[in-house]
């Protein structure tokens, strides 16, 4: 199953969120880019930011996942 990238942020904190927010729902989530943007935060925008991937199956309930947690924020 190959991985596909549905959300991309800058922030460490957000993505580690995000990841828990579809753990919670049994989706397998992996933050691509969150090892460097953890020892050198400045670096997030030069490398793209901290991508969110799943599963291509997961996907479309993945970010239905995301959008309902980012309304209710």
């Amino acid at each position: 199953m190959p991985l596909v990238c549905i959300y991309t942020t800058i922030d460490l904190t957000e993505a580690e969120i995000i990841k828990s927010a579809l753990e919670a729902y049994d989706i397998h989530a992996t933050l691509a880019g969150a090892e460097i943007v953890h020892q050198f935060d400045a670096l997030a925008s030069a490398i793209g930011g901290i991508r969110v991937l799943v599963s291509d199956i997961d996907a479309e309930e993945a970010s239905t996942v995301i959008r309902a947690a980012k309304s209710s924020a």
